[in-house]
């Protein structure tokens, strides 16, 4: 083996680098029993070794460019993040501030809390699409759960709500007015 190392600055950043040269043998299965079968190869392995504050530097980018960084915010309700593919719904604050919850029953029970949340919305289960609550089709006790567990799902048309329910057994179809504080208490297990 043979060892050699570098000192490098990139960018202000000081790379040790130690290159290490390995000879090894191998065997060519493709070759033919009558030809000598042993070849030799020189691999290169490098090691580079960061200063700590190179790798702080790193990690923390690492961290801004993850998922978990870039998530949409968190649940007005119960502070979990907010995963634009589920099944979310929103509304519009008093001071006019969007406010995000990672499920229906969070939105349920934050407009029986604060009265003041208005132009609610539900995403529609099957296109995943905005809907007004006012007019959603919700399901109530079927087999498929929201964010935090049980859950209202919310459907465009009655035709759908009654197939999903029949499918995902649920145990009834609501409208809004349905909704009360009773079916979300019962939702969070209270």
């Amino acid at each position: 083996m043979i060892a050699a190392r570098e000192v490098k600055t990139i960018d202000g950043v000081h790379l040790s680098i130690t290159l290490r040269s390995y000879h090894a043998r191998f065997v060519d299965s493709r070759v033919s029993d009558d030809l000598d079968h042993s070849r030799g190869c020189i691999c290169y392995i490098a090691y580079v070794r960061l200063s700590t504050s190179s790798w702080v530097l790193l990690l923390g980018l690492l961290y801004a460019c993850s998922s978990e960084a870039q998530s949409v915010g968190r649940c007005a309700l119960c502070g979990m993040r907010v995963d634009p593919s589920g099944l979310v719904a929103g509304a519009t604050g008093v001071d006019g501030a969007s406010l995000a919850f990672d499920s229906a029953k969070c939105l349920f029970r934050y407009r029986f809390e604060h009265e003041s949340a208005r132009d609610a919305w539900v995403s529609d289960y099957y296109s995943r699409g905005h809907l007004s609550i006012d007019a959603a089709f919700f399901v109530l006790g079927s087999d498929v759960s929201g964010a935090m567990g049980a859950d209202l799902i919310a459907l465009s048309r009655a035709e759908d709500a009654e197939r999903f329910s029949r499918e995902h057994h649920g145990t009834a179809v609501l409208r809004l007015p349905d909704v009360t504080r009773a079916v979300i208490d019962a939702l969070f297990g209270r």
